[in-house]
C-alpha cells in the first residue's frame, strides 16, 4: 500500500471503461467509506464517500474539512492520464496530515484490479 508503482495506462483505460458502464467506484457500507471515483455522465469525481455515496457537496478543505471532492475531471482522457500516473502513495491520503484519513479506505491498484478482473 505504500508502493510509488504508477498504476499505468492499462490499467487506467479499464478504469475509465468500468466508470462509463458502473458510474461508481466505491466502497459500500455505513459512515465514512473512504474515497473513490463517481461519473454522473459528464464528470468524474475522485471524492470522499459516506453510506455509499459521493460526498459532491464539498470541496476538499473547505469549512476545514478534509472530505468532499479532491478532483473533478471534465474530460475522461484527463482523468485517464492522471489516473496512469497514481500510486498507492499519492493516493493514500497522507497529505491529510490526520490518521483517520492516511490509508483508510483509499483507492489502490490492488484494488482497482481486482474490481476489473471481477466485473
Amino acid at each position: 500500500m505504500n508502493s510509488d508503482l504508477k498504476f499505468g495506462e492499462d490499467l487506467a483505460n479499464k478504469v475509465v471503461q468500468y466508470l462509463m458502464k458502473q458510474t461508481q467506484i466505491s466502497n459500500y457500507h455505513k459512515e465514512y467509506c473512504g474515497t473513490g471515483f463517481y461519473f454522473d455522465g459528464q464528470n468524474i469525481f475522485y471524492t470522499h464517500f459516506f453510506d455509499g455515496y459521493p460526498d459532491l457537496e464539498h470541496y476538499q478543505n473547505s469549512e476545514n474539512r478534509y472530505s468532499g471532492i479532491i478532483r473533478t475531471f471534465h474530460e475522461m482522457m484527463e482523468f485517464q492520464d492522471w489516473l496512469a500516473n497514481q500510486s498507492d502513495r499519492k493516493l493514500s491520503g497522507e497529505e491529510s496530515q490526520d490518521d483517520f484519513y492516511s490509508y483508510n479506505q483509499r483507492i489502490t491498484k490492488l484494488r482497482l484490479e481486482k474490481l476489473i478482473l471481477e466485473s
